[in-house]
């Protein structure tokens, strides 16, 4: 004769599966917009982190004919008629307040993007694309480079947040 039993499994506890299940997305959603705040606030920090005084005389290029035509455009045109002491440039505060980070995600959360823009006039020489070697030795950060590190930076703390919400315990029973 055939032998036949059950297994039972508590209802509390595959109750509890659907509870979780039901919250996951809405977990999801709120960690991902709490971990896009603080990167937004950890890259605003690091391009508004404003450099000391540049060194001088000021180096435009390394190329010497074109930090000859630099210089003579900055003292001829940039400062003509304009009073400054020694022809040293007064930073204005402008290129930094300029700073917008922002962050798009697609609807299901399969995509976020985080946008860094400064529309103040000069941006891309001082901390953009072109940024001139000046500023390079001044040490105002590069957005490109911070976009590239923050670029990982992001990947990682999503994989982390990932595995919290997926086993919070780490394999560990609570």
């Amino acid at each position: 004769m055939p032998i036949q039993t059950e297994v039972y499994v508590d209802d509390d506890v595959l109750d509890e599966w659907g509870n979780l299940l039901g919250r996951l997305p809405a977990l999801a959603k709120g960690a991902i917009h709490r971990q896009t705040r603080s990167l937004k606030r950890r890259i605003i920090a690091e391009l508004t982190d404003e450099p000391g005084s540049p060194s001088y005389p000021y180096v435009w290029s390394l190329d010497p004919g074109a930090n000859a035509r630099a210089r003579r455009y900055y003292f001829g045109v940039i400062l003509k008629g304009k009073s400054t002491p020694g022809g040293r440039y007064r930073r204005t505060g402008k290129l930094l307040e300029a700073w917008d980070v922002k962050a798009d995600y697609s609807r299901d959360f399969e995509h976020v993007e985080i946008t860094m823009e400064n529309a103040a006039a000069g941006a891309e020489y001082v901390q953009g694309r072109f940024q001139i070697y000046g500023h390079i030795r001044t040490g105002w950060p590069n957005a490109d480079e911070i976009a590239i590190k923050y670029s990982e930076i992001a990947t990682d703390e999503f994989i982390e947040m990932w595995f919290t919400l997926a086993d919070p315990f780490g394999g560990v029973a609570p």
